[in-house]
This record gives structure tokens, C-alpha cells and sequence, in this order.
């Protein structure tokens, strides 16, 4: 789609909105057969349509928050008008969903894809492709909750993950300057800061030794 210009970002949105066509369905769920399509295709296909009108969709800020002991994703929005530099904001929040081979960090990053493709859909009001692509279409008889940080804790230290934080970080703590005690005592938001702080690092000291 070539980008056109409009006169404002009511117009731009509305063009995006006209020029939305089917998502591929590039998933299939395993459980009942369907096919959908993944957060990342639908992602990749919006691209397209914010392009086509002069408009930039991106996450201004997301952090960790907790509603009642659960944890959340909380995200700011900007949709922005290139012409005009207009600039509409929306917020989000979505749930870290945390079961067995996801930890919290892996379920972090996951719930920030599937907050962006759902904000992406609710903005450019793209239809669902299938009649079960949806949560509440979605079979959850065999739910069982699970294990939740306790709503007093104020230190990862304090939460049912600690043993296996402690065992995974450890060895990695020497490159934030950090010991076992002040990484123990770090808040749940210090957590998620520091934890992408040492993937950061990492990445850095492989380029580092591949050059």
C-alpha cells in the first residue's frame, strides 16, 4: 500500500481502518484444531496498514504491576500522525502468565507480544479469523490456578520463586556490580530492570568476543 496523507489523525485512522483485509492464519491451535493467526503475523500485517496512512503505532512504557496478587503488564500507547504529529495514547493490561518451563521473565516477555497484537486489533478494529479466536471463546474447563506471588511480599526474596532466581542469576550477578543479598532484596519492578540489564550485558560481551 502506497502511504497517502491525510489532514489529520481521525482521517489517517479511519483509512487504516478501511484498508484492513483477512490476517493469514499462520497458528493452529492444538487442542481443538483451529487455525488462527499468531500474535507476531498480526503484528507484521498491521505494519502495513499504519504505513499506508501515515501513522506509527508503538509502546511508549510497560511495567510490572500487580492487581490482588496477580501480575500485570501495564502499557502506554502511542498512535502518532506523521503529517500532523498528532499523537493519540492508549493503555493497556494484560496478564503474566507464569506455568511450568515459563517464568516470570519468559511470561513477561510474552505478554508484551500479546498486549501489542490485541491493542494493534482493538485500534485497526481487525476482525477475529476465527469464531474461537478469542478468550472467551477459549476452552478453560480444565484450568487450574496457580501458585501466586503473596500479596505482602516486598522482596523477590520473599517469593515461591526464589530458589530457582537465586540458582539461575548468581553466577551472572558479578556484571551489575551486585551480591546475593542486595539481588535477594530487589523489589519485583527492580527484578524485571535488572534482569534486562544482564541480557543487555550478555549480548554486549558476545558481540565483544565474535569481533
Amino acid at each position: 500500500m502506497d502511504e497517502l496523507t491525510h489532514n489529520s489523525l481521525e482521517a489517517a485512522l479511519v483509512a487504516a481502518q478501511g484498508s484492513v483485509t483477512a490476517v493469514k492464519k499462520d497458528g493452529k491451535n492444538s487442542y481443538a484444531g483451529w487455525a488462527y493467526a499468531t500474535a507476531d503475523e498480526l503484528i507484521a500485517e498491521s505494519k502495513k496498514n499504519f504505513k499506508g496512512a501515515g501513522l506509527a503505532f508503538d509502546r511508549k512504557s510497560d511495567k510490572l504491576v500487580y492487581l490482588e496478587g496477580n501480575p500485570l503488564i501495564e502499557s502506554v500507547f502511542n498512535l502518532t500522525h506523521g503529517a500532523t504529529k498528532e499523537v493519540t495514547e492508549y493503555t493497556s493490561n494484560w496478564p503474566v502468565i507464569e506455568k511450568k518451563g515459563t517464568p516470570l521473565d519468559k511470561a513477561y516477555a510474552a505478554g508484551l507480544t500479546s498486549s501489542l497484537a490485541y491493542k494493534i486489533r482493538d485500534v485497526l478494529l481487525i476482525p477475529k479469523t476465527n469464531e474461537d479466536d478469542s478468550m472467551d471463546k477459549r476452552d478453560d474447563t480444565q484450568y487450574e490456578p496457580k501458585p501466586k506471588w503473596k500479596k505482602k511480599q516486598e522482596t523477590i526474596k520473599q517469593g515461591p520463586k526464589w530458589p530457582e532466581l537465586l540458582e539461575k542469576y548468581k553466577p551472572l550477578l558479578p556484571l551489575v556490580n551486585m551480591t546475593e543479598s542486595q539481588f535477594g532484596n530487589l523489589t519485583l519492578d527492580e527484578y524485571m530492570t535488572t534482569r534486562a540489564k544482564i541480557s543487555d550485558l550478555q549480548k554486549t560481551q558476545e558481540i565483544n568476543r565474535e569481533g
